[in-house]
């Protein structure tokens, strides 16, 4: 039997069906029902088309339900909720009838196999048979046998099961009977992958186990099965890789861990035992060097520092400075042993860990060198030294700054040719210092580049770490993307990455995320760590105790700036003296400073800015004011003059605070600071998202904010908030959010009697409506914006009624209708002197004079482009390009719709709005004419995933295309590959997805 792509409504079964003169599997005269996957009737070679989605709906139900008398009042609750008993019962007589007709079909008599009396219907078993009865036949009937048998009969069972029960599909009777097969399915396929592990069959075993999880990706019994039969095996690489694809599922999902069945197998799988910790081992020796360690993604500094090293180079003192754990002691350790051929062996490494007095610093220091302690060891040093050069680490140094200042002064006048390299948390403030930083290892930024991900140094280090304790631990496609965020969440930091990887000989990488409620909570208790690296807390408070109380309360202070600041913020926070206190700070290394864009930015770590905040909840009446005074230095950057006279400066301006504004909404959310003040720092932000795109980071914090205030705003206001919103939700193609919140966004603006946001409230809402398909809707509210137009002098928002009402007319279908409208709102568009518009106007222009007349839409497109080019808005750019790209297919421009697509498509990609199903549909449509069928039915696949999850319907103006390349479609790919192409793009991000379709971009 032949599979065939159909047309969905957005709520409901199959509307439309494509026929078949394919042969049927069933030899007998009955009616094959099918509700696993797309729900479809056959016979003898007919497929059965559906006048309306009731039809069909009835249709499933009587199927379901065969052989037993349903009440028509039932029928009627089920189909006709709406209507009154009288109503529903016609609604139902013409249902059946419609129904009677489409099954007649020679052999096969309607008033004998559907029969109906006054009160109810029945569907004979004799004139119908379904794969649903088969496959709980098969179930049944395996249960009574063993052996070879029982498994043959379970997987001809579940070679009936080609997606679930009636996919798509949501009346409210269907959900249990789905939730029911879908647990006979895992049942039966965890049965069946027993019964062929006993057997031997291993591979057979594991191929149904995945078939399983094709079909339901989200469910932890399949993926536990497919774990069991790896274990099974004696595969215990893929048992591990199957529990991290496990556990990524459920925390992307539901922010939840692998229950207690995934952890005991993973617990159960050979592991190689750790040494046992003797007595001897925790013993610390008098001079404390530490033991050679992996060392990662440091060539570039050691390469500087070995030159820095140098005998007869400049300077003489070298302070590696860098917060605690930042892996100053591994760098100076490693350049010291590479120095020791060219210094002749003159190369000495002393930790002062646990060194509490200058005395026992000169004590370590004689030691070392191999001199008795007394009186004049710098005298002696010199005598041993006898002019030669010489290399002196003095390593963790910073709690004795003042006696070590005094010992490396004495040295180096001994010594002329000794040279000394320090490691401190803060400078030493000699003459002649050079200081060092230790900055945190680099960090990847796609889990995607496998190869990239695996040779970045903090993965590295990770990766090496973390195979002490779990032995074969990697990288891989599966955990990827935790290993990602685990490093990151670690800020590079060497040591918090190393306490981090301990924790993985018993959780996954996702698992350590997911337990850490802080970074600097984060710590070990293992013996061998030195108590000050036991966690990051302990190094960073350490930090702090070097600092003096006026510094400790800016440091605090600082806290309240997530993702860097300027030093004009911080003299906003701190007052005159800013730049001294971020300077001491930033000597302190608890501060790290950038240059870019001749801006000079500084920024904490996320682990020591944690600790920051932690110090500023200990003052409610300091965090508020800290708090109060962040967001009015925003206000003054988002409601800037700036934004009127270079609005390119203002988004590089306000893009490079993005993380201090959602800094500013979270607290807001929390009550910090009064409603009105955040929404008018946040309300700017539509044009922001306009220009720049990536409203994905924004909904979440606009969404708390918006629980949090809205009730306390006054009526304009509300509207105003409910419209950034709905932009914010149509940048994510979240369609139904966005119709829902312009309509809150209309309530409000008619409350508040605004004219103008009365009317800009119902004309952006047009596209969500039309999205939906709802065009009376859209149609309404366009007629009452156009009444409470002026008579005269508001020609902006007349250009915006008129544009959208033309669209509304041009995705109705009727292209060359729309002709007139989209040339009034040029013309107004044109006299507001409004170029946004103007372009917009010019698009929908193009579209529908390109319906007739191809070279006269292009100097129309080329204009809009251009404009659209020089007001820097990428995403309306992109809806340019794939309207064109429509008007080639038109006109079988095929090579050019391709490319038009391409860029479209891009374009949304790389500005981080989501991919529509408009522009989907007409890729689709576009490889289709290009006899790409694979391309185009991804494309389609995704597309109606897209409408049905936001309840979308098809544009009209699209289905006609759609419709006449659908059957080239249909026949062009066998029932398998039209399978894999609809359904294989459902998990990609759309950047993956666009990378699929076209390759990486160039």
């Amino acid at each position: 039997m032949k599979l065939y792509l159909c047309r969905y409504a957005c709520t409901g079964l199959i509307i439309e069906c494509v026929s078949s003169d394919a042969t049927i599997i069933d030899s007998d005269d009955r009616w094959n029902v099918r509700f696993f996957g797309a729900f479809r009737a056959e016979r003898k070679g007919t497929v059965v088309s559906f006048r309306t989605r009731k039809t069909a709906g009835l249709l499933a139900y009587l199927a379901f339900h065969t052989g037993k008398p349903i009440a028509k009042d039932l029928l009627v609750e089920t189909f006709w909720p709406e209507s009154n008993a009288t109503q529903g019962r016609q609604s139902l007589r013409m249902a059946l009838s419609a129904l009677r007709a489409s099954l007649a079909t020679e052999g096969w008599d309607p008033d004998i196999y559907l029969q109906s009396d006054r009160e109810v219907v029945e569907l004979s078993e004799r004139g119908i048979t379904t794969d649903v009865r088969d496959f709980l036949a098969g179930i049944e009937s395996a249960k009574s046998l063993s052996g070879l048998a029982r498994i043959e009969q379970m997987t001809e069972a579940l070679y009936l099961w080609t997606g679930a029960f009636l996919d798509g599909a949501n009346e409210y009777w269907i959900t249990p009977q789905a939730l029911e097969l879908e647990e006979h399915f895992a049942n039966t396929l965890g049965s069946l992958s027993v019964a062929l592990c006993d057997q031997g069959s291993s591979n057979k075993a594991a191929e149904w186990a995945r078939k399983g999880l094709s079909y339901f990706p989200m469910r932890e019994d399949l993926h536990v099965n497919l774990m069991r039969v790896y274990a099974a095996s004696g595969n215990n690489s893929m048992v591990l890789k199957q529990f991290e694809d496990l556990e990524q599922m459920l925390e992307d999902n539901w922010g939840e861990m692998p229950g207690e069945e995934a952890m005991s197998l993973i617990e159960t799988l050979p592991r190689r035992e750790r040494p046992a910790v003797t007595e001897t081992d925790l013993k610390s020796p008098e001079v404390n060097r530490p033991a050679r360690k992996s060392f990662f993604g440091r060539d570039k500094e050691l390469g500087e520092l070995l030159t820095l090293l140098a005998p007869n180079h400049e300077p003489k003192l070298i302070n590696l400075i860098g917060l605690g754990g930042s892996g100053k002691t591994r760098l100076a350790q490693r350049a010291t042993e590479n120095q020791s051929e060219v210094y002749a062996g003159q190369t000495w490494f002393v930790s002062l860990i646990g060194v509490e007095s200058g005395e026992q610093a000169w004590g370590a220091i004689a030691a070392e060198i191999g001199l008795p302690t007394g009186q004049g060891l710098a005298e002696r040093i010199a005598e041993k030294l006898g002019g030669r050069p010489a290399l002196l680490a003095l390593d963790n140094l910073e709690h004795l700054v003042e006696d070590c200042t005094a010992i490396v002064s004495e040295l180096m006048a001994a010594c002329p040719n000794l040279k000394v390299l320090a490691t401190s948390r803060v400078p030493l403030n000699l003459s002649g210092e050079r200081l060092y930083p230790v900055l945190p290892l680099p960090l990847p930024t796609d889990y995607r580049d496998l190869p990239a991900l695996r040779t970045s140094p903090s993965v590295e280090l990770l990766t090496d770490a973390a195979q002490a304790v779990r032995p074969g631990f990697s990288v891989t496609p599966a955990n990827a993307q935790s290993v990602l965020l685990l490093v990151q969440r670690m800020d590079g930091i060497p040591l918090a990455i190393e306490l981090a990887a301990a924790k993985l000989g018993t959780l996954t990488p996702a698992q350590v995320i997911a337990s850490l409620a802080r970074r600097i909570d984060i710590e070990t208790s293992r013996p061998l760590v030195r108590e000050q690296h036991r966690s990051l807390r302990i190094i960073i408070e350490w930090s702090l105790g070097l600092l003096t109380d006026v510094d400790r309360r800016a440091f605090a202070v600082l806290g309240v700036c997530r993702g860097g600041f300027d030093i004009s913020l911080a003299v906003a926070l701190l007052g005159p003296d800013a730049e001294a206190i971020v300077e001491r700070l930033s000597r302190c290394s608890l501060i790290t400073w950038s240059e870019a864009a001749d801006e000079l930015r500084f920024s904490m770590l996320e682990t020591v800015r944690e600790m920051a905040i932690h110090l500023l909840d200990e003052d409610a009446k300091l965090h508020r004011e800290a708090t109060e005074q962040h967001l009015n230095h925003l206000l003054s950057i988002t409601n800037s003059d700036l934004r009127k006279s270079d609005v390119a400066q203002w988004v590089i301006k306000v893009s490079n605070d993005a993380g201090n504004l959602l800094a500013a909404i979270e607290a807001a959310s929390n009550g910090m600071v009064a409603p009105e003040s955040a929404w008018q720092l946040t309300l700017p932000l539509s044009e922001y998202l306009d220009r720049r795109g990536g409203p994905q980071m924004w909904v979440a914090p606009l969404e708390s904010l918006s629980n949090a205030t809205l009730e306390d705003l006054k009526p304009a206001l509300a509207a105003q908030a409910h419209m950034l919103m709905a932009e914010t939700y149509y940048g994510t193609r979240n369609i139904k959010a966005t119709f829902i919140q312009y309509q809150l966004a209309q309530k409000a603006a008619d409350e508040s009697g605004d004219r103008v946001l009365r009317i800009a409230s119902r004309t952006d809402s047009v596209s969500s409506a039309i999205t939906q398909g709802d065009f009376q809707f859209a149609q309404r509210v366009l007629e009452e914006a156009i009444a409470l137009l002026p008579a005269d002098g508001d020609d902006e928002s007349a250009a915006m009624c008129h544009l959208n009402l033309a669209w509304v007319v041009f995705d109705r279908g009727d292209e060359d209708a729309a002709v007139a409208g989209f040339e009034t709102a040029l013309k107004f568009a044109q006299r507001a002197e409004d170029n946004t518009i103007v372009a917009s106007a010019l698009v929908g222009l193009a579209c529908s004079i390109g319906n007739s007349d191809y070279a006269m839409a292009q100097p129309h497109f080329e204009e809009a482009k251009y404009l659209w080019i020089e007001a820097k808005l990428p995403a309306r750019l992109a809806h340019c390009y794939y309207n064109r790209a429509l008007i080639d297919y038109r006109h079988g421009q095929g090579a050019r719709a391709l490319s038009n697509i391409e860029t479209s498509l891009r374009l949304y990609v790389e500005c981080g709005v989501a991919l529509g199903q408009s522009a989907l549909t007409i890729a689709g449509t576009v490889f289709a004419a290009n006899s790409d069928f694979p391309r185009a039915a991804t494309c389609w696949g995704r597309a109606e995933r897209a409408r049905r999850r936001h309840q979308m319907a098809m544009i009209p103006f699209l289905a006609k295309d759609y419709d006449r390349e659908l059957p080239r479609v249909n026949a062009g790919l066998s029932p398998k590959d039209l399978t894999i192409a609809w359904s294989s793009s459902d998990i990609q991000t759309d950047q993956e997805f666009v990378e699929r379709l076209f390759g990486p971009k160039a």
